[in-house]
């Protein structure tokens, strides 16, 4: 039998519950949890071992932010892409955005963070075949110099020959490299941007959230192209209420043969009467 007393409200976790959890696990035995949240401990026991990792002795729990990517079919077609040492790193960055965006993700986002992820471990591997390139370029360049320094009897042509073969193709691949790491870098700037992941996307949800009044009336004072537009916004729709109105103040045959005015007030007796004066 648990020793977990079986109290406490249940059912869906809220946002607010899961960040709480996320934020506090590594802190707190999941009991003092279960009692701020007014949650059952063998629930918050059960969240913390199935969603974020198993808990230790002392009941807090160590993060296991992989988040069940290691039991998903994407895993097995990642370990066909990258070596074991990529995954590890893949793992790294998946725990760290996972907990950046608060365990909060939906299936269409976590292919954009597997994509982004993907692109982050091709990056490196762009540089680390272009550093590959650089130090064939040294040697043979180093060998080179070397051979040049002899006296012309003493050369070895057909090796100066290769050597200048090898550096040539090498610079050849680093400039390659470099354009491709260029691309992957763009193509992740922008999937960062669609997750919102940016520090500028981040401050501007941040600087959104704090907006007032008063900065907004600022801004508006500031901003003559705003008010143009604002303007025009409202003078639009003052024009349209007047139409309506006038509208309204015809009179209309209902369903049932009535005929009346929808908008029967004294402006629309007056309405009527200069409208059959002018008549």
């Amino acid at each position: 039998m648990s020793k977990d007393k079986n109290t406490g409200k249940r059912g869906p976790w809220s946002r607010e519950d899961k960040s709480y959890i996320v934020e506090n696990c590594q802190l707190l035995d999941y009991k003092d949890i279960a009692a701020h949240l007014n949650r059952d401990p063998i629930y918050v026991k059960q969240y913390i071992e199935r969603t974020l990792g198993k808990k230790t002795t002392k009941g807090r729990a160590i993060l296991n932010a992989e988040y069940n990517i290691k039991q998903s079919q994407i895993w097995k077609e990642l370990e066909q892409e990258f070596t074991a040492n990529e995954l590890r790193t893949f793992l790294y960055h998946w725990e760290r955005i996972v907990a950046q965006f608060k365990e909060d993700v939906l299936p269409t986002e976590e292919l954009q963070i597997i994509d982004m992820i993907k692109l982050e471990l091709l990056m490196g591997r762009a540089l680390r075949n272009q550093r590959q390139s650089m130090d064939m370029i040294n040697e043979a360049a180093k060998e080179l110099e070397g051979i040049k320094e002899l006296d012309v009897t003493q050369r070895d042509f057909q090796r100066m020959e290769a050597l200048e073969r090898i550096i040539g193709f090498h610079r050849g691949a680093a400039e390659s490299l470099t354009k491709e790491h260029n691309e992957l870098l763009a193509r992740k700037m922008t999937l960062m941007k669609d997750l919102k992941g940016t520090r500028s996307e981040r401050i501007k949800r941040i600087e959104d959230s704090k907006e007032t009044f008063m900065g907004w009336v600022t801004n508006l004072i500031q901003n003559r192209a705003l008010r143009v537009e604002l303007g025009d916004y409202m003078e639009k729709m003052r024009i349209a209420i007047d139409v309506e109105k006038i509208r309204l103040m015809e009179p209309h045959k209902y369903m049932d043969g009535t005929i009346d005015c929808p908008l029967l007030t004294e402006e629309t007796l007056q309405y009527i009467e200069d409208k059959e004066k002018a008549e």
